[in-house]
């Protein structure tokens, strides 16, 4: 980690189209579309959380990417779980998508499946809003989200696109995922989070081999309904999850939840 950050520190910032790897796992970064890219580039984005990846993926598992944006932790997963793993990653903005198309046709011995639609709660239509920056360096497209008035008072431009959202329960019948190969599920949607976990029933109620989430939560319930954190923290608290702040691996009091947070989903033993 101290050798990525030396050489984001020391190196120059590339245009369009740069490759990285994560071990084996080929990974091209377009360095104009968002504000992080060169993050990505450099692998140095949130090193800390790779702990948790490393310690729940495994040759031959299987991560879902709830929100998979350029396809940062597809890539770094689909080193971990190998060939013979898969990596099943769902992202709704089509510039980010086009990033993980690129992810798996750079990869083709490596089962990542990409999937150009939202998850929710149940199968639908919604309308997407999507933030423009105003400046280069923040990149073609700085956010987007399924929540009604995410983004409001934020005065840069917004385009809105109807996107397909599907239910995981659904899709993992379809695609014959086997949950007990499922090492770690990250969701990072803008605030759909609740919806998205609404649509896991299949996960959240199993007994056994119980699946570890990493989530991004929003906590603003002023804003939206579905932007409380700490509601969702009691809703899995319901379903025998112990919510801890994912950088610090400590528990983490509902009180205690900033409007953004991080948090890791562990499965209560018993």
């Amino acid at each position: 980690m101290a050798r990525r950050r030396s050489q984001a520190a020391v190196g120059g910032t590339p245009v369009g189209i740069a490759t990285t790897h994560f071990g084996p796992v080929r990974f091209d970064v377009d360095l104009g579309l968002h504000p992080m890219s060169r993050k990505f580039y450099y692998r140095t984005h949130d090193m800390d959380l790779e702990r948790i990846y490393r310690r729940h993926l495994h040759h031959g598992g299987i991560f879902v990417d709830v929100g998979a944006g350029l396809g940062y932790w597809s890539a770094l997963a689909a080193s971990l779980v190998g060939p013979n793993g898969q990596v099943h990653a769902f992202e709704p903005v089509p510039q980010f998508y086009a990033s993980v198309r690129r992810l798996v046709a750079a990869n083709p011995t490596y089962h990542i499946k990409a999937q150009n639609a939202a998850l929710g709660s149940a199968p639908t239509v919604l309308p997407m809003t999507m933030v423009l920056p105003t400046a280069p360096a923040e990149g073609r497209i700085a956010g987007a989200s399924l929540v009604p008035g995410f983004f409001a008072g934020d005065p840069r431009p917004k385009e809105t696109a109807d996107v397909h959202v599907g239910a995981f329960d659904d899709y993992a019948d379809w695609a014959r995922i086997d949950l007990d190969r499922v090492g770690l599920i990250r969701i990072d949607s803008g605030g759909f989070e609740a919806e998205v976990l609404n649509g896991m029933t299949s996960v959240l109620l199993k007994r056994q081999r119980r699946v570890p989430i990493l989530a991004t939560l929003h906590t603003d319930p002023a804003r939206h309904r579905l932007l409380d954190g700490r509601a969702l923290v009691k809703a899995m608290d319901n379903f025998a999850y112990l919510a801890l702040e994912a950088h610090s691996l400590k528990r983490i009091r509902t009180e205690d939840l900033r409007p953004r947070e991080t948090i890791l989903f562990i499965p209560i033993p018993g």
